[in-house]
């Protein structure tokens, strides 16, 4: 894919061409080419201090399958990213987005355009009859009056049109977003999700349909999600690594399943940015960059004694059993004496119950839930102590 780079006279519709030429292997002997137009322009409007800048640069390419009105149809997908910049004494805009392309891989032809956020994500996901694309995106807005507008957006399309176009997370303020990490979440790897961090929370919703399966409050405010990786000889579950503190004073470790915290990592004194078992002899490692310097260390897990230790951490455990039948048990943990409540919702939002409300020391509870004058379906329990709140799911079948 190339780009056509060359000054141009101001007009509001200056365009650039870009290329692209597909290659077949095993020789990758170039088979075809086309071309189409994005626009490139900068406007001064009649003096310095009125000006719009808007250009379209071209990101990536992908080929894959997908569904469209006449059935599913070979398509080269291109996205771009685009800034946009306005500028006069009334106002200053700032747009930061991206657009998708969807091209017919037989005629090269055009099939279908639209705007979305920059793309930094492409899921494969199996729908219903139908082979689509989704991606993770992100819109970024500046308005003098308006302030910020950052949006994190969920979108599913075929060929020739858009199924879904769903907000993940909107937001004011670009610096309150922590980043976002796409995995899996059940033993088979078939049921996706996405977890995220906002301000100090942590959460994890399902994808495709964007149901809330846990989150997390309380976290350090400087927190960041940097990556997850998959169960191994020491997590039975696959793991959202958050990067604590700026510069980081630890990582955690949180289970992707139920949100409980697995471990915590002392900062090793350089950036992580891989856990992996690279010489498949059973034992993770940790992949650490330090300018031009890789380390590697082992990752094996530290025995505690078994007396009863005070938690560092306040924490809301997965209930179990769960689904139940009648009754499950909710365990929590306190680091510290607080006021605590932990009580009950259904799907819509109802509190059901109060099971516990008052000031406790820290250490570990255990309280059982008698759901027995309560119909099926899924409900909600949520724990607050002082400013730590965390909410899990659990599902009642009789």
């Amino acid at each position: 894919m190339s780009k056509e780079w060359f000054t141009r006279e101001e007009d509001y519709d200056n365009r650039d061409t870009v290329w692209i030429a597909l290659h077949n292997g095993p020789g990758f002997e170039e088979s075809d080419s086309f071309d189409f137009t994005v626009l490139y322009l900068i406007v001064n409007e009649g003096s310095w201090y009125s000006y719009l800048y808007y250009t379209e640069i071209p990101e990536n390419v992908l080929i894959t399958d997908l569904s469209s009105s006449d059935g599913v149809v070979s398509s080269i997908i291109v996205t771009t990213k685009i800034y946009y910049e306005s500028y006069s004494w009334t106002n200053h805009a700032i747009r930061n987005f991206g657009a998708i392309k969807t091209f017919d891989a037989m005629d090269l032809e055009i099939v279908n355009e639209f705007d979305c956020g920059e793309v930094s994500s492409y899921i494969f996901l199996p729908y219903p009859g139908e082979t689509l694309v989704s991606t993770i995106s992100i819109y970024d807005e500046f308005d003098r009056y308006l302030d910020y507008h950052y949006s994190v957006i969920f979108e599913s399309f075929g060929a020739d049109s858009v199924y879904t176009a769903e907000n993940i997370w909107q937001e004011y303020y670009v610096w309150n977003w922590k980043g976002y990490t796409i995995t899996s979440y059940d033993e088979l790897q078939d049921e996706l999700g996405i977890s995220f961090g906002v301000e100090d929370m942590l959460y994890f919703k399902s994808i495709p349909g964007l149901e809330s399966l846990w989150s997390i409050s309380g976290l350090d405010a400087e927190f960041r999600i940097r990556f997850s990786f998959g169960a191994s000889s020491i997590f039975d579950a696959r793991q959202a690594i958050c990067e604590m503190g700026s510069p980081a004073d630890e990582y955690r470790f949180y289970n992707i399943v139920d949100g409980s915290l697995s471990a915590v990592l002392p900062d090793p004194g350089h950036a992580i940015f891989k856990i992996a078992d690279s010489d498949s002899d059973g034992n993770d490692a940790i992949f650490t960059i330090d300018g031009r310097m890789l380390y590697i260390f082992g990752l094996e897990p530290t025995a505690v004694d078994d007396e009863i230790q005070t938690p560092g951490f306040p924490h809301l455990s997965a209930a179990y059993p769960n689904p139940f039948n009648s009754s499950t048990i909710i365990e929590y943990s306190l680091p510290e004496a607080v006021e605590v409540s932990v009580e009950i919702f259904d799907l819509l939002g109802r509190k059901v119950q109060t099971l516990v409300k008052g000031k406790q020391d820290a250490g570990i509870y255990s309280i059982t839930w008698d759901a027995g004058d309560q119909a099926s379906g899924v409900y909600f329990y949520r724990i607050t102590a002082g400013e730590f709140v965390q909410t899990r799911r659990m599902v009642l079948l009789k």
